[in-house]
């Protein structure tokens, strides 16, 4: 199981949906360089929805998000 670390220091009021996801992208991209793709896409979605890390087990995303 690989767990990729939230972003932070962002601030999410100064930026409408798109700019954070494509900073949030940006960052990722950054930290975790084999992170490309449809893969990418899926765990920026996952971190600006629910706030929370995200794991990754046998090729599937998931986080916590207190569910």
């Amino acid at each position: 199981m690989k767990t990729y670390k939230n972003v932070t220091g962002i601030n999410r009021t100064d930026l409408d949906s798109r700019s954070l996801l494509e900073a949030v992208k940006e960052q990722l991209q950054d930290s975790y360089p084999s992170l490309n793709g449809e893969s990418l896409t899926i765990v920026t979605d996952l971190m600006v929805i629910y706030d929370e890390d995200v794991t990754e087990s046998n090729g599937q995303f998931s986080c916590y998000a207190g569910l």
